[in-house]
């Protein structure tokens, strides 16, 4: 019966022990995933502001195309 009562309490002991082990992995790999989640949107924003820049510099060069466009027809109907 004592023999019996050691095993329970040494097999208590171990499932405190894993419980916490198990307990300690989930907390680091939620703070790895919290991290990774943040490098991403850190790279997200980043790849938008190249995104937008670039978009903005399409249009900026072909509203530049049109307006010489323009200057070289007034010039032709000038000449």
């Amino acid at each position: 019966m004592r023999k019996v009562r050691i095993e329970m309490k040494e097999l208590e002991t171990l499932k405190k022990r894993m419980s916490e082990d198990v307990e300690k992995v989930k907390q680091e790999e939620l703070e790895k995933i919290k991290r990774e989640k943040k490098a991403l949107e850190a790279r997200q924003k980043n790849l938008n502001l190249v995104s937008n820049t670039s978009k903005r510099e399409r249009e900026e060069i072909e509203q530049l195309k049109k307006d010489f466009s323009k200057f070289q027809a007034d010039s032709e109907l000038k000449q």
